[in-house]
């Protein structure tokens, strides 16, 4: 009987594991991959990335990170090839390797790299962009009119 349900389990744990081997391959520290690797791998994401954020399923946050809005809106297609919890994850996972190795050139702070980039992104934000403040709350960027 124990074999119907490793094989189960096994099964069900299989997509978690072989995602967290792809992140972990992806690169294993920021002196893995270059600027130029990331750039291209931030390029090949910003259309999709733009569309879920204007589609409101997806804002920035205070900390530099991007997020769904909604928790219902992790399941949506992203793209072709992820749903939006991936597509979100590969973006995240990206910054840090980013904000990593600014730091470093920088001799500054992840944490400090990633809220400069949070703050441009905020500044950066179209119109009826979601972003989430300090204070975990998702609002609605106005247009530069304050309508």
């Amino acid at each position: 009987m124990r074999k119907h349900v490793a094989i189960p389990l096994a099964a069900a744990l299989l997509p978690a594991l072989l995602l967290s081997l792809a992140a972990f391959a992806r690169a294993a520290s920021c002196d893995d991959v270059s600027y130029d690797q990331l750039k291209a791998r931030f390029q090949q994401r910003y259309a999709a990335l733009s569309s879920l954020k204007q589609q409101g399923k997806a804002g920035e946050t205070s900390e530099g990170w991007v997020e769904a809005v909604k928790d219902e809106y992790q399941s949506a297609r992203a793209d072709s090839q992820r749903d939006v919890r991936q597509f979100l994850q590969e973006e995240n996972d990206d910054r840090k390797l980013l904000y990593c190795k600014i730091a470093k050139d920088q001799g500054a702070t992840e944490s400090a790299v990633a809220q400069r980039n949070a703050r441009r992104n905020f500044d950066n934000a179209g119109p009826d962009e979601y972003l989430k403040g300090s204070d975990g709350k998702w609002v609605k960027k106005k247009d530069r009119s304050g309508k």
